[in-house]
């Protein structure tokens, strides 16, 4: 193995953990989930955990992280960047990942994934080409959680609404409603 290259059983470890949190939180309250009842169901040592996390909300932390990579690296790996193609993107992403929102939704811990996805919007700015200079920060900190709070006030009401609405349709949702949103300060 090379330097600085993380064993394979480190990484399954990890997996396992993971998993079993969000297998246990399908069954019981997130918040009554111990960490021995994790590591019992990931048939892994209180040890191997503490290896690789402080807390159970590292774990949820961990989990959060990867969807929001994945995300990320999709939208990456676009090749038309037009903010249409972006928010179909991400509502097509969580569409396939409806079930994990909605468990996410009833343990309240939706606000954590949106956190978590805001600390990723500055890349995907980045990618769009809104790569702004240091006097800039007060703007990029502001826009960014008004993007972050458009789509993750979006998603949450979609979760709502029984997720009944095409990628396709919560785009055209979204363009009316920033169109209407930004026209209204103009006038």
């Amino acid at each position: 193995m090379k330097k600085n290259q993380i064993h394979p059983a480190a990484i399954r470890s990890k997996e396992l953990i993971a998993s079993n949190l969000i297998n246990l939180m399908k069954m019981n309250s997130y918040n009554k989930i111990s960490v021995k009842e994790i590591t019992e169901e990931a048939q892994l040592t209180r040890r191997t955990f503490y290896a690789h996390f402080k807390t159970k909300e590292d774990v949820l932390n961990y989990v959060l992280g990867k969807y929001n990579r994945t995300l990320l690296d999709q939208i990456v790996d676009l090749l038309d960047r037009e903010p249409k193609v972006l928010a179909l993107t991400y509502f097509s992403f969580w569409m396939k990942e409806i079930e994990f929102l909605r468990l996410m939704k009833e343990h309240n811990l939706l606000p954590l994934l949106f956190e978590n996805f805001d600390q990723n919007i500055r890349e995907i700015r980045e990618i769009f080409g809104c790569n702004l200079s240091e006097r800039d920060q007060q703007y990029v900190a502001y826009s960014s959680a008004y993007f972050t709070g458009i789509l993750s006030s979006l998603l949450n009401r979609w979760i709502d609404e029984g997720a009944n609405e095409s990628p396709e349709e919560m785009v055209d949702i979204l363009t009316l409603l920033t169109g209407k949103f930004s026209g209204s300060f103009l006038k």
